[in-house]
């Protein structure tokens, strides 16, 4: 059921910050790449992918997820 399936991600992303959760959602839901969300939150791109990455191992899914920050030209 896909209300299930929300109230599990929503239960998940609750332990991020607010900073982490924008980044999550913006790389693996809008597909913003890290340039991308770098001028959206004024943070350098190195910044974002580092986030990502942490706010990924604090979900548990690194791994279980294909998520690539794609780089701009």
């Amino acid at each position: 059921d896909d209300s299930v399936l929300r109230a599990d991600v929503k239960q998940a992303l609750n332990i991020l910050s607010n900073e982490e959760k924008t980044i999550v959602l913006c790389s693996a839901v809008a597909g913003m790449s890290s340039e991308e969300i770098s001028k959206m939150t004024n943070l350098k791109s190195g910044t974002i992918r580092s986030k990502l990455s942490r706010a990924l191992e604090k979900l548990g899914i690194v791994n279980a997820l294909n998520i690539v920050i794609r780089e701009e030209a």
